[in-house]
This record gives structure tokens, sequence and C-alpha cells, in this order.
């Protein structure tokens, strides 16, 4: 009898220690014990209470001081990797569905930096809704939450004798859990005049500049690079299919001004079915290369750069595949530079359907140099296997 209740007092014991230490652990987790537990409020805020079916938007998450001391933030520090790579973040549709992730993680914040906050100061950890599920195709009420995990303390990283620098600071690691909800409408003429004033905006901020991929260049030559506001403007850009946004972008191609080339041409390529849209990209295909390329004789060595205009544009054309993009590109056995049609070959398998890819496989055959040759039969063998 003693002995069963020994055992049944260890087994309470051990049930006992198990839960508390459970508790501790989830305690410990959200550190609502740490000093800047009170010191810090954080939540979701969005660029408008309505977003239209179609439009690109950014998110928020919020940390601000409320406290009456100045403390440090961490935004992705790589510390933060050794708890939790990335932050929870679910959206769900009106009918209760979790949209489809079509990234395997959601960063928050583009910069890794260590930001002071001074009393009443606010730092924003943006996420941008398209980059991470399916378009939203729903009218209604949809509700976003984000667990994020932080850095907060008083010092700011000491210098590094190392090249690559800190930015771990020493403080708690703390998690906050934040949703909210914000209602999605589908308005065909609103979004209209959402296009019209992201374009305006773009404009403003470019006043008709010459501009490439990293920032402006000014009369006196001296380069600026973009701010915040613009850099996000060019990606909602990239994100909209609305074709109302086409002759904007075929403009800013054409002169170079208001949006770097490489990015036109890449918002561009959704169009690419558009004949006036497919009459740009050919010409563009003409663009002066800025990729490795390397001839011999009997091999070609020819290097991808997603930057290099003419590559997207040939990209593009194959991504079309249609009856034009197939003359187009069998044509180039006469003209183009030697190195696009061997990407255009590399690329045959994954782009284009496999009645096209054998046509063209087919026309480079008989092509004058030898590693064109021996790549299109190479293609071709692949392609018949599948």
């Amino acid at each position: 009898m003693n002995s069963n209740r020994y055992n049944t007092g260890i087994k309470y014991l051990l049930l006992f220690t198990i839960i508390l230490f459970s508790c501790k652990s989830t305690k410990k987790a959200y550190n609502s014990d740490s000093h800047f537990h009170s010191k810090i409020q954080t939540h979701i805020a969005f660029e408008r209470d309505t977003i239209l079916i179609g439009e690109p938007t950014y998110a928020y998450f919020v940390v601000s001081n409320i406290s009456n001391e100045s403390f440090y933030v961490c935004r992705n520090c790589p510390i933060i990797a050794k708890f939790a790579q990335w932050p929870l973040v679910t959206l769900t549709s009106p009918s209760n569905e979790a949209l489809k992730s079509i990234d395997s993680g959601v960063r928050l914040g583009s910069r890794i930096d260590s930001r002071r906050l001074l009393p009443g100061e606010s730092i924003k950890f943006e996420l941008f809704l398209d980059d991470y599920w399916e378009k939203i195709t729903e009218e209604g009420i949809h509700e976003l939450k984000i667990t994020k995990h932080m850095m907060v303390g008083y010092e700011y990283p000491s210098s590094s004798t190392s090249r690559k620098r800190k930015f771990e600071i020493q403080g708690d690691y703390l998690i906050r859990e934040e949703s909210a909800k914000f209602l999605v409408k589908n308005d065909s003429l609103l979004l209209g005049e959402f296009i019209k004033s992201l374009i305006q905006s773009i404009k403003s901020e470019t006043n008709n500049r010459e501009v490439d991929m990293n920032g402006f260049v000014n009369k006196d030559k001296k380069f600026e690079s973009y701010n915040e506001k613009l850099r996000e403007s060019y990606k909602k850009l990239n994100h909209i299919n609305d074709k109302r946004i086409v002759p904007f972008l075929l403009d800013s191609y054409i002169y170079n001004n208001n949006i770097p080339k490489g990015t036109s041409l890449k918002s561009l390529i959704k169009f690419s079915s558009d004949s006036l849209v497919f009459e740009t990209l050919k010409v563009a295909t003409q663009e002066p290369s800025i990729s490795i390329c390397e001839v011999s004789r009997d091999s070609i060595l020819a290097g991808w750069n997603s930057w290099d205009l003419s590559q997207i544009a040939i990209r593009a054309i194959m991504n079309e595949d249609t009856e034009k993009a197939v003359d187009f590109l069998v044509a180039q056995k006469k003209d183009a530079f030697l190195c696009d049609r061997y990407r255009i070959l590399t690329s045959l398998n994954y782009l284009m359907s496999k009645e096209n890819a054998i046509k063209i496989c087919e026309a480079y055959l008989t092509d004058p140099h030898k590693a064109i040759r021996r790549k299109a039969r190479e293609q071709m063998d692949l392609i018949l296997q599948k």
C-alpha cells in the first residue's frame, strides 16, 4: 500500500514538474516578465482600411516606444535566426480559409539594422502581401495575423574587428503576436484611379530624371539612391496585372525615365500577348548584353544575368510560347548574337511547350556553329524523352 502511494506521489510530482517547466517555457518565449515588456506597444497597420482586388499593397508591423527612455530595436538581426528564422504570418479570407502561401518564408522588413527609438517613436516592419500569398480575389473582411520575434536592448552593437558588420544588440528576446482585419472590395473604376495615382507618385519622385537599377543620375552626374517610397512604388508596379498600366511601362522603357529599363521590361512580360508590347520586346532583344559570353571554335560559355535587358526580352518572348514567338526565335539563327541562340536552347525545356521547343531545335540543327548544333541535338533528345 505504502509503495503504491509512493509511486503515485512520484507520478504526480513528475507531472507537476513537467507542467511547471512547460509554463515557464511559454512565459519565457513571450517574455511577459521582460524589462521591456511594458515599454513597447505593437500593432498591425495597413496603407488603407479598404484594399481593392488587384491592388498591390503593404501591411506594417509597428513597434512603438511608450516609455520615457530610449532603447534599440533590431530588425531582422542574425541572432533571431537562432530562435525563429521567419515570423509566423497567416492571412485568412472571409470564408475563414487560410490563403495559400507562395513563399516558403515571410520576412518582415527589407533592412537589417538596429534602430534607436526615442520616447514616443515607432519603427515599422513592412510586409508586401503580394509577395507571399496567391492573389486576393474574394470580397469581404480578411484577417492578418503576425507573430513577430524581436531583440530589444539599451546597447548598440559594439564595433567588430571583422569586415562583416555586427547588428546584434544586448537585450531581451521578445515575441509579440498581433492580428488585424481589413476590407477587400472589387471596383474596377477605383482600381483605375489607384493606377493613375501610383503613376503620378512615381513621376513626382523621379521628375523625369534618367534612372537605372539603383537610383537616379542627376544633371551634375551625381548618383542619388531611391527613397523608401519609390522602392515600394516600383514593387507595386511589378505586381499590377491591369492593362491600363501598359502605356506608362512602354513610355518609360522607350524614353528611359521614371522606371529602370529592366523594371519596365519585367513588368511588361505579363502583357506580352499585346501586339505593341510584343514588338517592343523584339526590339529589346537587341539591347547590349552585359553577360559573360565566351566562344571558341567548338564550345560556347554563356552566362545569365537577371538584369540583362536582351535576356529579359528573349525569355519574355519564349514565355509567350505562341506561333509568332517561335517564328521570331527561329529567325535568330540568322540575326541574333551567337550566345543568345545558345541561351534559347538551354531554356526551352521549362519556358516553352514540347511542340514549339522541337520546332526551334530542328531549326538550330543546321546552325553554322558546332556548339549550337550539338546543344540542339541534346535538347531535342531530352524533349523527346518526356
